[in-house]
């Protein structure tokens, strides 16, 4: 329950992140993760059992979707901003004016299967794309996955 009130807290202020600073904080965590090269590489491939080419592959997956909706951001498109114009002397009812666009709505919660740490690779992709909407994220382990169990 302290992860979701936290998360709570924490979409207050990044929901109001403009979409240049939650771009420069997806560059920002590529960055970091590409910082952390072959030991975070070597952690992966010890914790999957995974190929050291699988696990580079992922890592530059994650940087990648990580820049991608850094870049989308940037663009501004993604919000789907339209204006309907109000048609005040129309018959046989006036039309108000009506806009819209997306709005991050909350915290996201996802539940992993995977037992690696590491394995958070997997899932940037969702995470990414909360984050970029303005979404804080709570990420927790499934019960379920299997333990001190490699793979390959």
């Amino acid at each position: 329950m302290l992860a979701v009130e936290k998360a709570a807290a924490a979409f207050e202020i990044y929901r109001t992140f403009s979409d240049s600073k939650k771009a420069t904080f997806l560059k920002a965590i590529a960055t970091e993760i590409e910082a952390l090269g072959d030991e975070l590489i070597s952690v992966f491939v010890q914790e999957s059992g995974l190929p050291e080419g699988r696990a580079k592959g992922e890592r530059g997956r994650t940087m990648g979707q990580l820049r991608a909706f850094a870049t989308l951001l940037e663009e501004g498109s993604w919000v789907e901003a339209t204006i309907d114009t109000a048609q005040p002397d129309r018959e046989p009812l006036p039309k108000v004016d009506l806009r819209k666009m997306l709005l991050p709505i909350g915290p996201i919660a996802g539940i992993w299967c995977q037992q690696f740490p590491i394995s958070v690779f997997y899932r940037w992709g969702d995470t990414a794309s909360a984050l970029a909407a303005g979404c804080p994220v709570i990420v927790k382990k499934s019960p379920n996955a299997c333990r001190n169990r490699r793979i390959g």
